[in-house]
């Protein structure tokens, strides 16, 4: 059966890894920086788990630590993000969906 919409369509056109490891959200408006969890990641975007909800639009550079520390074959995974919506999660967290703007070096 067919996606009924385009929303559907994308997630199944990604494929998403489940990462669950550290992220470092920097905003610029005010700068600041918030630490959270990227639960999953594919080749759209990223779910992002964080302490307090940030508003649709809100635009971010996002770096998630490699598993592999400072090792050459494993650098950070740096990227421009933008939160396109955001719910409600256990423990009065937050989760994110983030669109991937721009992959950074």
């Amino acid at each position: 059966m067919p996606p009924t919409s385009p929303r559907q369509s994308e997630q199944r056109d990604f494929i998403r890894l489940r990462v669950n490891t550290e992220i470092r959200l920097t905003l610029n408006q005010p700068r600041r920086e918030i630490i959270g969890v990227c639960r999953n990641l594919s080749g759209a975007g990223m779910l992002v788990e964080l302490e307090e909800a940030l508003e649709t639009g809100t635009v971010a550079r996002a770096t998630v630590a490699s598993a592999y520390g400072e090792r050459l074959e494993s650098p950070d995974f740096r990227a421009l993000v933008e939160v396109t919506r955001c719910d409600p999660a256990p423990e009065g967290r937050h989760l994110h969906g983030c669109v991937l703007l721009e992959i950074l070096e």
